[in-house]
């Protein structure tokens, strides 16, 4: 049996500059259960509708130059780890108003996973790649997250010589298609052949109650029909069927700022909201800090007569719009090509297609997670 190391890799980095892509070296030797990245800036403003999720336009993971481990963006990280945990990652937020926010990089299907980590010995190379955009839906220094604010810092559990550890493979993770869709649209999606399949993730920005959004029907097709895993799936039954495999009301918390003269909102990154709590901070009152809005895409509050602030907690069903096909968690708990032939009776050798029927018009991205070996 090995051991893990708790290890920082990378401690408290400054971002160079805005709209960057730095590479990082890691180790070349040892285990790699996962990389926690701790992203640190300060927004330019009190302004609530911003998070570091949104920072992250890529965190790549690259071995030997120019073999993608992982890839994906902020919002994609933190939804693969809800669904790994039943559970959303914290968003920090400290005054005078630094923000925090966490993103786990995972090789395996837990940290500390014996079974799928990353073998650094079996590459030539391997670097973490993050490519980020402080402006994050606002403007730089002022709506947006300031200029020079920014650090990242990595860190992980970590066995320096591997010894006892015996990793069969690791898990790759990478969004494999972006598109608009349309209604009436359609998106035939070809699936790769290389590694056997853990989940699949379809993210959609119209998530939310009351509508099916992009996704209105989705097909899992194998050998030009020979069989259909998923024969037109509805939104709502993908909901359903996560519902049952035990993914549930995620719960995301944050500080939230109430600026004095103005309509506060913030556009919630948990669809299919199901609940919502908050605690007014010392001294604000509870009439003007209930929200008078909660629709699919946001939460709003009226002006307030002070600057105040509360401690919102929502409760969802979607992390960042996300509907999951999971195939390890339906078989039952079995991994590789036994889960997938469990559930898709195929195996990644075979032609799989993914079939989109499209009910609105929404930005769309696909991530597929393998189980890969080296």
């Amino acid at each position: 049996m090995g051991f893990w190391l708790y290890r920082t890799h990378i401690d408290r980095r400054a971002f160079a500059s805005d709209a960057q892509t730095e590479t990082f070296d890691l180790p070349k030797k040892g285990i790699l259960s996962n990389l926690l990245i701790r992203l640190e800036a300060k927004p330019g403003s009190q302004n609530n509708d911003i998070y570091l999720a949104d920072i992250i336009s890529k965190l790549e993971i690259i071995g030997n130059g120019s073999t993608v481990i992982q890839s994906m963006d902020g919002r994609q990280i933190q939804a693969s780890m809800a669904f790994d945990d039943k559970a959303f990652p914290p968003d920090e937020e400290d005054v005078p108003g630094w923000a925090f926010g966490h993103f786990d990089i995972r090789f395996g299907r837990f940290p500390g996973d014996e079974l799928y980590a990353l073998d650094a010995g079996k590459w030539d190379s391997l670097e973490l790649k993050f490519t980020y955009d402080l402006v994050a839906g606002g403007t730089i220094d002022t709506t947006g997250f300031g200029t020079g604010s920014g650090y990242l810092t990595a860190l992980g559990l970590y066995s320096p010589d591997g010894v006892g550890l015996a990793p069969i493979g690791y898990l790759k993770k990478a969004e494999k298609r972006t598109f608009t869709a349309s209604v009436g649209g359609t998106h035939d999606i070809d699936l790769p052949d290389d590694y056997p399949y853990r989940r699949l993730m379809l993210f959609t920005e119209t998530h939310g109650n009351g509508t099916d959004g992009a996704f209105y029907r989705t097909t899992i097709n194998t050998n030009d029909g020979a069989r259909k895993s998923f024969d037109r799936i509805r939104p709502r039954d993908l909901r359903a069927l996560a519902a049952m495999l035990g993914y549930g009301n995620y719960r995301y918390s944050k500080r939230i700022y109430l600026v004095q003269g103005a309509v506060t909102q913030i556009h919630r990154p948990l669809g299919w909201m199901t609940g919502i709590a908050m605690v007014p901070y010392a001294g604000g009152e509870w009439a003007t800090s209930c929200p008078t809005q909660q629709d699919p895409s946001q939460i709003q509050w009226p002006s307030v007569t002070g600057v105040k602030y509360v401690m919102l907690t929502i409760f969802g069903l979607m992390p960042w719009g996300a509907h999951v096909i999971d195939l390890e968690r339906m078989s039952g708990g079995k991994h590789g090509s036994e889960a997938m032939e469990a559930i898709l009776g195929a195996s990644e050798k075979d032609n799989i297609d993914l079939e989109i029927e499209e009910n609105d018009t929404s930005a769309c991205s696909i991530v597929l997670e393998q189980y890969a070996s080296k």
